[in-house]
Order: C-alpha cells, then structure tokens, then sequence
C-alpha cells in the first residue's frame, strides 16, 4: 500500500479520536465507559465503510477492531489504559492497515 493511503487512513483514525473519543477520556475507566469508547469508534468506521471509504462487501471485510483481553491486561486497565486494534480495508477488501491505539483515562484523585 502506498504510504500516501496509509497516511490518510492514519489522519482518519486520529480524526476521529480527536474529535469524538476526547471527551471520553476524562470519564471513569469503567466497563460502561470502555463500551461506549469501543460503540462510537466501530460507529464512525461503520459510517465511512457505508460511504464507500473501506472496501469490502461486508464491514468484517472492511474492518475489525478489538479492545478487550487480547489487546489490554487487567494491569493496563488498572493504570488507566485501554489498548485498541483497529484494522482498516482502504483499498481492497481483507488488506488492512491495522493500527494499535493507546487511549489514556484521566487520573481520578
């Protein structure tokens, strides 16, 4: 893949972190909250599969993302961490550019 492609699919992701994660992150890290991080992110990469920007006939061809056990420990989420996989389809179907998200909770006092 072009590193062109890979540099907009990048500003994408960041795009959406910056704009609908942000506020998140000054919330409790707790189940209820990392739900709600991982619905709105796999919402926005729904919507842009939708308009045509991921390829794939199905949105498992166009994209995955995982935050749960297999991307984040019980002492990353203890340290207020949740780690996400998001894989991307650009350009063809099941070719992804898979990205690793460390997203940080604010401290609590």
């Amino acid at each position: 893949m072009p590193a062109v492609m890979r540099e907009l699919v990048r500003a994408l992701l960041e795009q959406i972190c910056e704009c609908e994660l942000v506020g998140l992150v000054y919330e409790e890290n707790s189940l209820e909250t990392r739900a709600q991080l991982i619905a709105t992110l796999r919402g926005h990469l729904v919507m842009r599969w939708a308009k045509d920007f991921l390829k794939g006939r199905s949105v498992q061809e166009a994209l995955f993302l995982r935050c749960d056990h297999t991307t984040t420990t019980q002492t990353d989420l203890d340290s207020g961490f949740l780690i996400c996989e998001v894989g991307m389809a650009p350009v063809n179907p099941s070719e992804f550019v898979v990205f690793r998200m460390l997203i940080r909770f604010a401290p609590r006092p």
